[in-house]
């Protein structure tokens, strides 16, 4: 269960990115919305669900990228680039990340706080990636930390400071002579890792603790679900279906089943496409001789059944597992009823019993509606047209009104911000009137 995710100097957020998905205190509406888990005597709450608005440029999709670029860092345990994904080129390209505008060289700063298998994580890393489009700059950690349960663990900063104490407290992650031999433990080869290398994932992991490393790893990987792109939401299916299953069609009855609730009509599974070496997904149609045939489902459905069907085990797993779901524009080609559904089922605790969280962009405004969402979980988006900064920030940011809130209204009123207005008129004028200009100045 995610608790807040910050950032600083990540593309157009050059100050820091907060996303909070710890409940307001001031906020008391729609109580099915805040999720309670018990940790070392303590009862931390959070959101199980955030929106996120603001104007095409604005820097929305670099909240999820960030979160994205942060995971994918961690699981690789390094700064160094690997092969780039259209994706998210930010988390494979690291010269990509730093703000753009800025005159000198800032740190890029990570810092994650999430609830998983009853523990509470505090993690947080700082690195100097250079300037922005710097490939060959000599990248370094500079800082990082890692608490349990509000103990610190270890603290690199000049060095690396773990405390013995600290270890005693957490005996089923600690082996029992780890402490006594910490001194000694320092001096052994993988203690003093490479600059560019982060410690968690490799001095701490081999010499300390495997199990807690990977229990932060394991949360990271298996139930941190982010997609910056909705149109990519197709590659979890790699593996369902073997390469030498070139014939077969794999059929998931859930996904039959969810499908025909939005009104398809054909039984949806998935091939091995020989020609690309990936799964992927496909409507068995039936010829006038009643043969069946698999057809690809991008060729023969709407986009907006296609889109559903890969999305749909995204939701079922991350409402199965207890998962952070976090994607950009999930909402494109939907229907209206189909979303408010999907919104329900984080929101009804009878469905989402391991405390499940969706957190999406969207420019729809439908869901700007005090009956769906809290206050807290309406996060908009804006970029200061000076400084091309990005700022988050929460409707409960602002002073409620005293009587019955109009969210939509209020938004297109330009009363929290993060909108622009458009006016293309003059742009076509001058395409329909290409001698307009020469004729206004003679």
């Amino acid at each position: 269960m995610l608790l807040e995710f910050k950032a600083r100097n990540y593309k157009s957020f050059k100050d820091e990115l907060c996303l909070s998905m710890i409940p307001d205190d001031d906020e008391t509406a729609l109580d099915y919305s805040v999720m309670t888990e018990h940790v070392a005597g303590e009862t931390p709450r959070a959101l199980c669900s955030t929106v996120v608005y603001g104007p095409n440029a604005s820097g929305k999709t670099n909240v999820i990228s960030a979160l994205d670029t942060f995971r994918k860092i961690v699981l690789r345990g390094n700064l160094s680039n690997e092969k780039v994904t259209s994706e998210n080129p930010a988390a494979s390209k690291l010269e990509l990340i730093p703000n753009n505008t800025a005159e000198t060289s800032r740190p890029v700063e990570f810092s994650i706080q999430f609830i998983t298998s009853g523990v509470l994580i505090d993690y947080a890393f700082s690195a100097d990636l250079g300037g922005f489009l710097q490939e060959d700059y000599d990248r370094k950690i500079l800082s990082e930390t890692l608490c349990v349960n509000n103990i610190p663990i270890f603290t690199r900063v000049n060095g690396m400071d773990v405390s013995a104490d600290s270890l005693k407290k957490f005996p089923e992650f600690f082996k029992a002579n780890i402490p006594a031999n910490l001194d000694a433990i320092r001096t052994l080869p993988g203690w003093d890792v490479e600059a560019q290398q982060l410690f968690l994932c490799n001095g701490f992991s081999s010499l300390l603790s495997q199990d807690l490393y990977k229990l932060v790893a394991e949360w990271l990987s298996e139930h941190l679900m982010t997609f910056c792109r909705s149109d990519t939401l197709s590659v979890m299916f790699d593996g369902i279906v073997e390469p030498n299953q070139t014939s077969t069609m794999m059929a998931e009855k859930n996904v039959n089943a969810a499908v025909a609730c939005i009104g398809a009509r054909n039984m949806m599974g998935y091939v091995y496409d020989s020609q690309k070496k990936r799964v992927r997904l496909a409507s068995l149609v039936a010829r006038r001789n009643d043969e069946n045939v698999a057809i690809p489902a991008q060729v023969f459905e709407s986009y907006g059944t296609y889109r559903f069907a890969n999305l749909f085990p995204l939701l079922a797993e991350a409402i199965f597992s207890g998962g952070t779901l976090a994607l950009d524009e999930f909402d494109a080609s939907l229907h209206p009823m189909v979303l408010m559904n999907i919104i329900n089922l984080f929101h009804n605790p009878e469905i989402n019993r391991s405390h499940a969280q969706l957190i999406f962009n969207t420019h729809n405004p439908i869901f700007l509606d005090r009956s769906l969402f809290r206050r807290d979980e309406i996060k908009f988006v804006e970029r200061n047209e000076e400084t091309q900064s990005s700022e988050l920030y929460a409707l409960s940011d602002f002073e409620p009104e005293r009587d019955c809130e109009d969210y939509l209204g209020n938004y297109f009123r330009d009363r929290y911000g993060a909108i622009q207005y458009v006016d293309l008129t003059p742009v076509f004028r001058k395409i329909v009137e290409p001698d307009s200009d020469k004729e206004a100045e003679g």
